[in-house]
């Protein structure tokens, strides 16, 4: 997010009982109602836009006027009864909102043939939209209605008038009655739309926004020297639907010329969603993943989504996206979260008992068009053939299309799966020519060692059950900033208010800080603002590195991107301390490395598939919350020394030798000391798990071929 600019939250297209066709009650209580609504569902701009007059935005700002009359008055007479006292704070509560809530004029226009056009002005020169409406025979008799009364005005003589300069104007719900795209054709449609008075569109379907994109930018009739904004809102005819279509403005203000300079200068910063991390996950994901996309689900949902779901697990596909094409742009669902939720977990109902071998997570995002797209993430602890209960179909995909496979496919896969899940550990170092010889040695008793992965994962539960995981984008001058407060010291300090997530693999041989994330104290208005810790988590760097970083701390990474893992209960089952450990452990570390090719556990597709032994570990939560918290205060002792030059003289004076000897003798010392703990939580876990020195052999004989520093040899 660019430095300064927030995500505002507005909805431009909103009617009052001063439209005829409104819904809703006509009482002045009816008016604030709206404004009522749009604080409820968090709305910062608003656009009043009724049919042919702005006698309802002259409305509101007449009631603004008469609260703070009311408030004026009563105010002398406060305290002097209980009744009095309950309509001031009902008048202050009513008069927060004018405050809070940017309210713009504006007037949705009908001109000939029944094309709608609206036109927003600055709060001070709302005078300007009653002078158009004047030009153009709205007088006062004809105002309010879309329909009653025919002006000879059409579209493009409109756009010729010179009042519209220094307006805003937009062409609403063009894909819809009323909208330039149903109502025109031809030659005139296409000059209306690329005339350069309009500066922003709306669109009730989103695929019609894709298509007038592509116009503007190739087609010879449509094409506009630069890209319009396209708008999502309401249409609002009664206050309960204001804000269920909206657009985020992201700018350093939120009034009427910061939006109409984003909407002219900057249209990709109106956006359907508040932050775009979330494409940019999706996009990550893509390139690191298998994935597969649906843009939208068929009339029949369930059916559909079983046989995509079976596709899924057959395909080794980790990530199903809904809502969602394959470019990938965000279109999403016409469907409530709660439905789509049902559709899910009945379509992974009618998949077979193979289906107990994965855990689908789900997760949703509102989109301003008022749609919700969903990422459907498939994490594996065993592979298995997947069919359907009912009909006995198997499905998967082919040439990136969904399809119902015969038998020899069926055996085909059967097949595959069989040996990949034993044959994987003999063929995964095949491109790993220049380790060769050293790989040799970890591909000895092949079968024991799958047999030691199942026993691993057994009876385990994904990480997602215990954890929220929040994907956070770093820039470089977030770096900057961390790093600035860290003076050249890259391990910190033992106290602080911000925490530095630095790019280190999942284990060191050299590490100061095993467990702990680098420390130091920023001033307030210093902060990089990218996450704040409310309780104890765990960090996951870019390479796969984890940290334990305690509550209250403000995150920042050292030019990395990183993963904040939020335990889901604020007081877990399994203490935060325990599940570091296992991530420590030489254990898990070759586990991950022997099933996925790979230490680094920031990858989606090992992210996703991460599990955490529960019964295991809570047998032995008590040692491990001992042993992990033994590491913790050795890391914040050793902190404390480092930075303390007298006492750094008095060490390098005790060993007749110069400050660096005695920095090397204190890390010494306490790289041992961690060494030490770190070997006792590996034989904590070996025991939980029941293994033998067989298999401890292994996994030790394992980690050095494949040069991993290992705490087994110390």
């Amino acid at each position: 997010m660019s430095s300064g600019k927030k995500s505002f939250k507005m909805d431009l297209h909103i009617h009052t009982p001063a439209s005829k066709c409104y819904q809703g009650g006509r009482s002045d209580d009816e008016y604030l109602n709206i404004l009522r609504e749009a604080h409820q569902k968090n709305i910062n701009l608003i656009g009043i836009s009724d049919h042919n007059t702005i006698s309802g935005y002259l409305k509101l700002m007449d009631l603004k006027e008469r609260r703070c009359n009311l408030i004026a008055t009563l105010s002398q007479y406060e305290n002097t009864s209980s009744e009095l006292n309950n309509d001031l704070t009902a008048y202050r509560n009513d008069l927060r909102l004018f405050d809070e809530i940017v309210i713009l004029p504006g007037v949705e226009i009908t001109l000939n043939p029944g094309v709608h056009i609206q036109v927003f002005a600055k709060p001070t020169e709302h005078g300007k939209l009653a002078s158009l409406l004047e030009q153009l025979g709205y007088t006062d008799g004809k105002r309010g209605s879309d329909s009653d009364y025919n002006i000879e005005y059409d579209v493009i003589q409109f756009l010729k008038l010179d009042i519209l300069s220094d307006l805003l104007v937009i062409a609403p719900h063009i894909d819809s009655t009323n909208g330039i795209q149903k109502e025109l054709e031809g030659a005139y449609r296409a000059q209306i739309m690329k005339s350069p008075i309009i500066k922003a569109f709306s669109c009730n379907n989103p695929q019609s926004k894709e298509h007038f994109l592509d116009l503007f930018a190739n087609d010879r009739e449509y094409k506009r020297d630069t890209q319009p904004a396209f708008i999502n809102s309401s249409d609002a005819h009664i206050s309960s639907n204001v804000g269920s279509k909206y657009s985020y403005l992201r700018s350093e203000r939120c009034n009427y010329e910061a939006l109409l300079d984003t909407i002219i200068n900057h249209p990709e910063n109106i956006l359907d969603i508040d932050d775009d991390s979330f494409l940019d996950s999706i996009i990550e994901i893509m390139g690191k993943s298998k994935t597969f996309s649906i843009e939208k689900l068929s009339e029949k949902p369930i059916e559909d989504l079983s046989r995509h779901l079976c596709a899924c697990v057959n395909a080794g596909i980790r990530f199903l996206f809904l809502g969602i094409s394959k470019e990938p742009k965000l279109y999403g669902l016409k469907i409530s979260e709660e439905e789509l939720i049902s559709i899910i977990e009945n379509a992974a109902a009618t998949l077979t008992d193979a289906e107990a071998q994965i855990a689908i997570q789900k997760e949703f995002q509102a989109l301003g068009n008022g749609s919700l797209v969903a990422i459907c993430s498939f994490k594996y602890f065993r592979r298995g053939l997947c069919w359907l209960k009912d009909t006995q179909e198997v499905f998967s995909y082919k040439n990136n299309t969904l399809s119902k496979l015969d038998l020899p496919e069926i055996e085909k896969i059967v097949r595959n799966i069989t040996l990949e899940n034993l044959g994987k550990y003999d063929t995964e170092n095949n491109s790993k020519i220049d380790f060769v010889r050293t790989q040799m040695a970890s591909l000895r008793n092949t079968i024991d060692k799958f047999r030691l992965l199942q026993k691993t994962a057994a009876h385990s539960f994904s990480v997602d059950n215990f954890f929220k995981i929040h994907p956070i984008k770093c820039s470089t001058e977030h770096s900057i900033t961390a790093l600035d407060y860290f003076l050249g010291n890259p391990n910190g300090y033992s106290t602080g208010n911000i925490g530095l997530i630095q790019a280190c693999p999942l284990r060191l041989s050299d590490a100061i800080l095993r467990f702990s994330c680098p420390l130091a104290s920023v001033p307030e208005d210093k902060k990089p603002g990218l996450y704040t810790t409310s309780q104890k988590v765990l960090c996951v760097s870019e390479l796969g590195g984890t940290y334990y970083v305690p509550a209250n701390i403000e995150l920042a990474g050292d030019d990395t991107n990183f993963l904040v893992l939020e335990p889901k209960e604020s007081n877990p089952e399994i203490p935060l301390e325990c599940i570091i450990a296992w991530f420590k452990s030489s254990l898990f570390t070759w586990y991950v490395i022997k099933e996925f090719s790979t230490s680094n556990i920031y990858l989606p597709d090992v992210m996703m598939s991460l599990f955490i032994p529960k019964k295991r570990l809570s047998s032995i939560s008590n040692e491990l919350l001992q042993r992990t918290n033994t590491i913790i205060t050795l890391e914040k002792k050793y902190l404390d020394l480092g930075n303390n030059e007298n006492s750094l003289k008095k060490i390098a004076n005790e060993l007749n030798s110069s400050r660096e000897g005695a920095i090397e003798k204190i890390t010494n010392d306490h790289n041992k000391a961690v060494t030490k703990e770190m070997a006792e939580i590996d034989g904590l876990i070996f025991a939980a798990f029941n293994m033998s020195d067989a298999d401890i052999t292994n996994i030790s004989n394992d980690l050095d071929a494949m040069g991993i520093y290992n705490f087994l040899d110390e």
